[in-house]
């Protein structure tokens, strides 16, 4: 289930944005312009829906920090994702809009909505739409069932500052926004837990620094020759046939180490003696080369600390990688962005304008009429990105354009009531 369209009011720099991406993308700017604030949102819906809105909020120095400019007010985002089903086509949206409350870090959830809709041929019916609603007075709307099955009533004890997706879906799609990935502190220096022995499990799912690559690289690498081969590929491009194989130590009771054997080299190099490059390219080819990977992949500047000759192997992974995921990557490396001129990404520019973050999406056929003569990094250095990206009209006059043909929201809903026939208040 891949993002169709974001839109995004209120949101530290981000105060009306709307954010349209594509299977595989980078987003460029200057520092300072905006690129980690759209991350740190995306990061930020993932945690809504998995029951972690305060402690996000908290962890981020409270409501202040957050808001626009750093005015007294709310932040809101409005999500459309779409997937192809066995079932048919399905279009999910999902709303929430957080007020402040006085000026200190206290909220209040002003809105909070997802919905599923079910395609039919070429419309979206009604009969098949399940999700809620929820407004500030608590009052809850929800559609009974999901794809056949009855979902959980309401209960009066629920989270009030916590969104009632975490409480309401247990399976897809919300399991969706729960499993995104971001990969903006990958710790590969010394004392990295990649780089000291580990006890052997099975594992597939890679956490966020690398903390655990060593056991995912074992799972996969020993069980599954698609992924051995593509790893092994992607070192031998990246070292020439001085590399060799990836070896998996012994070091103690039920634990192993990471170790790459070289060719010149009569013993594997544990992962203690390899160098932080050779690792963080490691981590990024597992990532990319994944073969159950989460249904979202963001890499923030995948290009620190490798060799320039290395980059278009990353790039090259991950546009294999988007052919089974959405790949979000930010760059300000030159080298790194020409590596995707005959990839058609989907290029969104990050501008700074008027105190505020503008994101434009860069028209694929005007871009690619520039890539005919021109690469990619050399727009971006050149600046000649500002002008392909200047828009025609304001992109924010475009907003709510997808959501126009919705069915409307009495339709797909039906008020649940509790068993005295009171409607539900929370």
């Amino acid at each position: 289930m891949a993002i169709k369209q974001l839109e995004i009011s209120g949101y530290r720099s981000l105060k009306q944005a709307v954010w349209k991406p594509g299977s595989l993308n980078l987003v460029v700017g200057q520092n300072g312009s905006g690129k980690s604030n759209l991350l740190q949102l995306l990061a930020l819906i993932s945690k809504a829906a998995d029951g972690k809105l305060a402690k996000s909020i908290a962890d981020a120095g409270g409501m202040v920090p957050i808001l626009w400019d750093h005015q007294p007010g709310a932040f809101a985002w409005k999500l459309l994702m779409e997937a192809a089903t066995e079932g048919g086509d399905r279009e999910v949206n999902y709303e929430l809009t957080i007020r402040q409350i006085g000026v200190g870090s206290a909220y209040q959830i002003e809105n909070d909505r997802f919905i599923v809709w079910h395609a039919s041929g070429e419309d979206f019916g009604t009969s098949e739409n399940a999700g809620y609603t929820r407004n500030s007075q608590e009052e809850v709307t929800i559609r009974s069932r999901v794809d056949g099955r009855v979902m959980d009533r309401p209960t009066p004890d629920y989270d009030k500052n916590e969104s009632l997706l975490a409480a309401y879906f247990e399976k897809p799609p919300a399991i969706h926004f729960r499993s995104w990935t971001f990969h903006q502190d990958i710790q590969v220096g010394f004392g990295a837990a990649m780089r000291r022995p580990t006890t052997t499990q099975f594992v597939t799912k890679l956490e966020a620094d690398g903390g655990n690559l060593v056991p995912v690289l074992h799972t996969l690498y020993t069980t599954n020759p698609d992924f051995e081969n593509a790893i092994d590929d992607g070192m031998r491009a990246g070292f020439g046939d001085e590399y060799v194989r990836l070896v998996f130590q012994p070091a103690a009771a039920q634990q192993i180490q990471l170790a790459v054997r070289w060719k010149s080299s009569t013993e594997p190099h544990a992962g203690q003696d390899l160098s932080d490059g050779t690792l963080r390219f490691l981590f990024l080819l597992t990532s990319l080369a994944h073969p159950d990977p989460p249904p979202l992949v963001v890499i923030e500047e995948p290009e620190i600390g490798l060799h320039p000759s290395m980059l278009s192997i990353v790039a090259e992974f991950a546009a294999s990688a988007a052919e089974r995921t959405q790949v979000v990557i930010t760059s300000h490396s030159p080298e790194f962005l020409d590596a995707f001129s005959d990839m058609s990404p989907v290029v969104t520019l990050c501008n700074w304008e008027d105190g505020q973050t503008h994101l434009y999406t860069l028209d694929a056929e005007r871009l690619n009429k520039w890539l005919a003569q021109y690469r990619l990094g050399h727009l971006f250095t050149s600046g000649e990105l500002e002008s392909l990206a200047l828009p025609d009209v304001d992109p924010i006059e475009e907003a709510t354009e997808p959501f126009a043909d919705l069915p409307d929201e009495d339709a797909a809903l039906a008020k649940v009531s509790d068993e005295s026939g009171n409607s539900v208040d929370g």
